[in-house]
């Protein structure tokens, strides 16, 4: 049973705007009531607020998992992904760079194509840019298509330190912080494998929630 008082008081601190104490009380009614799908989405909204992503996150998909139809918890979980994405640009990002990369393929080859075949350079010049749409547009939807097939993780804790091995017994490397993006490697029981920075390393699945 809530304590109607704790009840209260968030639900004062929430109305009023007042998102600190909100999640705080929130935190505490959850220790007794976990389950509640209003009191997460209170919850989650609060920690948003107070930018605890990770947090935020991890309730309101919770929430979701109870009430799937629910037009606040998908409005909600939507503002933050969407955040999400703003802040951590170079995972959702098209690949810019592939078009970089496909300009200088086009330059060489167009070089060697008129150096053998001494063609004009109006159709040069045509037949460069109808080239370097097809290679960029190609590029692009290949980088795209390989993004979606990667899965990502967030940290759903102040901060949570990840470990060489998966196990706390290997050394310790670094800490991410709350609402942390991750790529997923791989899962192995309670610990995945993760890649942030480019450097590879181990984290508890308890610190972390997977972006899907």
């Amino acid at each position: 049973m809530v304590d109607e008082t704790k009840l209260n008081l968030a639900l004062e601190a929430f109305t009023g705007e007042d998102f600190p104490t909100a999640s705080a009380v929130y935190d505490d009614i959850l220790q007794e009531d976990s389950s509640n799908p209003y009191l997460l989405i209170n919850s989650g909204i609060s920690d948003y607020k107070i930018q605890n992503i990770g947090h935020a996150l991890a309730k309101l998909y919770k929430a979701k998992k109870i009430l799937p139809r629910n037009k606040t918890i998908s409005s909600n979980i939507q503002i933050i992904e969407e955040q999400l994405q703003l802040n951590n640009p170079t995972i959702f990002t098209l690949g810019f760079i592939n078009l970089t990369e496909a300009m200088l393929l086009l330059l060489v080859f167009n070089i060697l194509f008129f150096l053998r075949n001494k063609i004009s350079q109006s159709k040069l010049i045509r037949f460069g840019i109808s080239l370097a749409f097809v290679l960029s547009l190609a590029l692009t939807a290949f980088t795209y298509i390989e993004q979606k097939a990667t899965r990502y993780a967030f940290i759903t804790n102040i901060s949570a330190t990840t470990y060489s091995g998966n196990n706390r017994a290997y050394s310790e490397l670094y800490e991410v912080l709350d609402g942390q993006m991750l790529k997923l490697i791989r899962e192995e029981a309670d610990w995945s494998q993760i890649k942030y920075d480019d450097q590879l390393a181990w984290i508890e699945n308890e610190n972390i929630v997977f972006f899907d």
